[in-house]
């Protein structure tokens, strides 16, 4: 990946300028990511629900 602006842009028969905004594009897209991606925040909630049930009731005793 050591390759210089000016012998891609040679290679590939693109302008220099053209590689250059290129790059500055793709660095501003990278940096916009990070940044996006660190201020994003995930909350999770979790409901339980318990049911408890009734209370027994003592037998009623005829005298």
């Amino acid at each position: 990946m050591g390759h210089s602006v000016q012998s891609l842009a040679a290679a590939s028969n693109i302008s220099v300028e053209a590689i250059s905004a290129a790059l500055r594009l793709r660095e501003q897209q990278l940096l916009a990511s990070l940044t996006e991606t660190s201020t994003t925040t995930t909350t999770t909630t979790t409901t339980t629900t318990t049911t408890t049930p009734k209370p027994s009731r003592p037998p009623t005793v005829k005298e």
